[in-house]
């Protein structure tokens, strides 16, 4: 039943396949001769060229140039294909005994480094100079053992220097198996030794010798190829480093093999594993100081080989094969498999420092095999994995199958899996014979490239439903594919990909149809949000190398298009819309035009503000500063324009009440800590029935200041926004400044005298006075806030003055002044019982004749009403016989009427200042005092030459 359900699986992935694929095969290019041509190994530079390293023989051609070997069993090549695969150069290297290219590294200035061995002397030399010069490397060894060698050659493929590591005693081996360049651009050469010096200069020496049989090793140089320091791995049996890389900290992830006991701490601690069986696998991490940080292994009973490890976004990844029994956790915990056949392939995930994640393991029948080579990561976030395979292979290890047999003695097979591990895909290459070291990357346009070495007559290199028969010309050749695998079935809306908050995605649109928009083909994506409003943002702003467009509808009939943005970075697009949380929304990725190609898609989602609606305003009180974003606003549709100032752009909502009561002056501004262009504008009323108070756009460069007066008791609404289609980060700032009394400086002293007594000041806004400037004599006055009346007397009497609604700090004081131009420092305090210099809510005095008097109150807490009184002349006393006038109080009109001709009525306020002035020269008058505010004034009036002072009340 269960091979049934799998069968009737694979046949509708074929037939979605064939409906809606972009599966394509672009082709292989091979090169080789009668004899043996194998790339080993690969890198690939910041230009997207591939280099392989490998062993030929005969004469082989790689574009438009050809190397000839030198003689031996074998010389070693480089190679160089571009970002398609396309062929460039070949560089050889070599002498005439068994010359070996097995590893290959690019720096980040694209220089080229190589490893391998060489034999001869003499001449049989070994020429390190791939180019028409020569650099001898001599192995003087009368055995005829292998010498290690290190090539550095620049981005052109020109030599630069040759190095080797040497036995002076001419018995053994010094194999490198591996080469890593780091960030610095010092170089590591990692393999096995017997006896060895590893400084490649000829004048020093660092000569050492293998515990057991075989050490592992790692050697340091520095970009020049001079020695820095060597690390070894004893054992007590045989040990070798066979892969090595770089971490994303810049420390060195090492992996080999192991028998018997090994210390993977190269230093003077020690880290000792032993082996389950014959050879087991290590891994370890030290410093590019040569500093371990940690190790760990694992094995079975039988043998595990260890063909790589790697660093990829993902985590550490080590790949190879095994035998019989193994536990695959080198934890605590325990993974223990068994092999189906003589030999299953496995890769296990770690992180990068050396926890077990897990391992995913493939074989099949009894009889066959199966490895993993190499291993990466594709832009879609997978992991594709590489490897041979003989016999029947199961490729998904779930419940699940996904059988596949080999053509020949080995087929080479491509597997895609997520970075979990669960199965998604694979493919396979293979004929009668054998097709080995598959090597695998992603080029710019997401494309597969696959190199290795194939060894047939017959080799269909196309992976999927076409045919592309590739012959060798003799043993083995070396080949290099590009395809892509992946499925476009997203080319219609109605197939269109889910994606949602924090995805990145990447596609292509050369392989699609246009639907709709531009003359440009599209891809279409879905978005459903996750029951919250949130503002999302589509971004083809990294990773996009085509002048693109993008679209939001509604849904698939295209018909209501939501958003569009073409080219808000650069040539790319990047547009934020509403989402209502539950509706799905169609993204449509297209060019601009009819431009196609590659691109990255995010998917970023913000909740929106919480003040993003006046309903939700936040609180801002006096003196308050506030840091904010408009960037999770919407547009505020309903709030009306203001002041001229349009809302154009998503804002946030603040709502500010003054409580006090006081005549205060606002300052409302964005100009410190705000990054964008602002607009502000202010509010009265409700949020459902805004009414204009005041706006601005760009008082302070780009960012925006209002300024207005209030009664201290109203409620306000500040909505932040900005210019056309701004947003960005601002600082808000409310600044109270309650406007001070007339009377608060005792240069506005009230001229009482003037207006007649008793004299009241109404609601006298006394915390708003502010400090005083100076002291009386007597009365030290400095911190405290108040305000100042001042008479006259012409009589000997007295004088009194009274706060009503005393609250916070309250004091009365009376002082003397030589006239009533005085500044504090004129002013003698009057010393009398009833008058001194401390906290009180009234004081009395008797006055003296013909003296000036200055009255200071002081009442922190409140507003209240002041009296003063005293026994004076008062207002009456300058009346015009015969003139009068009514109503008073008066709201608006005054009527005056005398005797004689009205030459001219003046009235002035408490400070002094004529507020209105009329001139008639009939008997009658109407003074119009409407425009004036509630309280007292004095008006004086001049009837035929004669001056009369009155007292007049404004309601």
């Amino acid at each position: 039943m269960k091979m049934i359900t799998k069968m009737i699986l694979v046949a509708a992935v074929f037939l979605w396949g064939a409906i809606c694929s972009a599966q394509e095969y672009f082709g292989t290019t091979t090169f080789g001769d009668a004899s043996i041509e194998i790339p080993y190994h690969s890198a690939m530079d910041s230009q997207g060229n591939v280099y392989s390293a490998g062993i030929y023989s005969g004469i082989i051609t790689v574009g438009s140039t050809s190397i000839t070997w030198a003689g031996g069993n074998a010389d070693g090549f480089l190679t160089k294909h571009d970002n398609d695969g396309n062929p460039i150069w070949v560089k050889g290297f070599g002498g005439a005994l068994d010359d070996n290219a097995l590893d290959v590294a690019v720096d980040a200035n694209d220089n080229i480094y190589l490893t391998g061995y060489f034999m001869g002397a003499g001449s049989n030399a070994f020429d390190a100079d791939p180019g028409p010069g020569e650099y001898w490397l001599e192995n003087l060894s009368m055995f005829a053992t292998r010498d290690c060698f290190i090539i550095k050659l620049d981005s052109n493929g020109d030599f630069l220097w040759a190095k080797q590591v040497s036995n002076p005693a001419g018995f053994g081996n010094e194999d490198s198996k591996s080469i890593e360049v780091d960030a610095d651009g010092n170089v590591y050469i990692a393999g096995n030794f017997a006896q060895a010096d590893f400084d490649p200069d000829p004048t020093n020496e660092v000569f050492l010798q293998a515990i057991g049989g075989l050490d592992g090793f790692v050697l340091k140089l520095d970009t020049d190829g001079n020695f820095v320091w060597v690390k070894t791995f004893a054992s007590t049996g045989n040990d070798s480093v066979e892969d090595m890389e770089v971490d994303v900290n810049g420390d060195l992830l090492i992996a080999g093999k192991f028998r018997n006991t090994i210390d993977l701490d190269p230093n003077a601690g020690t880290a000792e594993f032993t082996s389950n069986g014959g050879d087991d696998i290590f891994m370890a991490k030290i410093t590019t100081d040569g500093d371990y940080i940690w190790g760990q292994a694992f094995g079975g009973s039988g043998l595990e080989v260890l063909k790589s490890i790697q660093q990829l976004p993902s985590g550490v990844y080590v790949t190879g094969m095994f035998s019989g029994t193994v536990d695959l956790d080198p934890t605590a915990g325990d993974n223990t498999t068994v092999s189906n056949g003589p030999w299953d392939a496995f890769y296990s995930q770690f992180d990068t420092n050396g926890n077990y994640n897990y391992s995913y393991v493939l074989g099949g029948e009894t009889t066959d095999f199966e490895n993993v080579y190499d291993i990466t990561e594709a832009f879609n976030g997978n992991l594709f994995v590489t490897g041979e395979f003989n016999g029947t292979t199961d490729f998904d290890n779930s419940a699940a199958e996904a059988f596949t047999t080999s053509n020949g003695k080995s087929d080479m097979f491509l597997m895609e899996l997520t970075t979990e591990g669960d199965y998604v895909n694979h493919w396979a290459i293979g004929s009668e014979n054998t097709e080995s070291y598959p090597q695998v990357y992603f080029n710019s346009n997401n494309q597969i490239l696959v190199l290795g070495a194939f060894k047939s007559t017959t080799v269909d290199f196309d992976p999927f439903a076409g045919e592309d028969f590739i012959s060798t010309t003799g043993n083995y050749d070396a080949y290099f594919s590009r395809y892509n695998v992946f499925n476009n079935g997203n080319d219609n809306c109605s197939g269109a990909i889910a994606v949602a908050c924090g995805d990145t995605v990447t596609g292509e649109t050369i392989n699609d149809t246009d639907s709709g928009g531009n003359a440009a083909n599209d891809e279409f994506y879905s978005f459903t949000g996750t029951g919250a409003a949130q503002l999302v943002t589509v971004s083809l702003c990294s990773g996009t190398d085509f002048d693109t467009v993008v679209r939001i509808f509604e849904d698939c009939t295209l018909a209501n298009e939501i958003a569009v943005n073409d080219d808000s970075c650069g040539l790319q697009s990047e547009l934020t819309f509403l989402s209502d949380g539950t509706s799905t929304y169609y993204i449509m990725i297209e060019g601009f035009s009819s431009n196609a190609g590659n691109f990255t898609m995010a998917v970023t989602c913000e909740e929106l503000a919480v003040n993003d609606e006046c309903e939700n305003a936040l609180p801002i009180a006096c003196g308050e500063t506030v840091s904010g974003t408009t960037s999770n606003a919407t547009f505020d549709v309903s709030a009306p324009a203001c002041g001229g100032v349009d809302i154009t752009a998503p804002g946030v909502w603040y709502e500010f009440t003054d409580n006090s009561g006081l005549v205060t002056d606002y300052t409302i501004s964005l100009c410190n800590g705000t990054d964008y262009d602002s607009k502000l504008t202010v509010y009265s009323g409700t949020c459902g029935a805004l009414v204009c108070e005041t706006a601005n756009d760009d008082a302070c460069g780009l960012q925006s200041e209002v300024s207005f007066q209030s009664d201290g008791n109203t409620t306000y609404y500040i909505l932040v926004h900005g210019y056309l289609n701004a947003t960005g980060n601002f600082s808000l700032n409310v600044d109270c400044t309650p406007v001070p009394p007339p009377n608060d400086m005792i240069a506005n002293a009230i001229d009482v005298d003037q207006v007649g007594f008793p004299y009241t000041d109404p609601a006298v806004a006394m915390p708003a006075a502010t400090i005083e400037s100076g002291s009386p004599a007597g009365c030290d006055l400095t911190g405290a806030n108040g305000v100042w009346y001042k008479f006259t007397t012409n009589v000997d009497g007295n004088a009194d003055a009274t706060i009503v609604s005393p609250a916070g700090a309250s004091s009365v004081t009376f002082y003397t002044a030589p006239d009533e131009n005085a500044t504090e420092a004129d002013l003698t305090l009057v010393d009398q019982n009833s008058n001194q210099c401390a906290p009180g809510t009234s004081a009395s005095i008797f006055t003296l004749a013909n003296q000036t008097y200055y009255v200071f109150v002081l009442n922190t807490g409140g507003i209240t009403d002041i009296v003063i009184n005293a026994t004076m002349l008062g207002v009456d006393e300058n009346a015009i016989e015969g003139f009068s006038f009514y109503p008073n109080p008066t709201n608006n009109i005054v009527n005056l009427k005398a005797q004689a001709a009205i030459e001219k009525a003046t009235v002035f306020n408490m400070l002094g200042q004529r507020v209105v002035e009329m001139s008639n020269n009939t008997n009658t008058m109407e003074l119009n005092v409407s425009s004036l505010a509630k309280g007292t004034y004095i008006m004086k009036v001049t009837v035929n030459g004669e001056l009369g002072t009155y007292k007049l009340i404004k309601n």
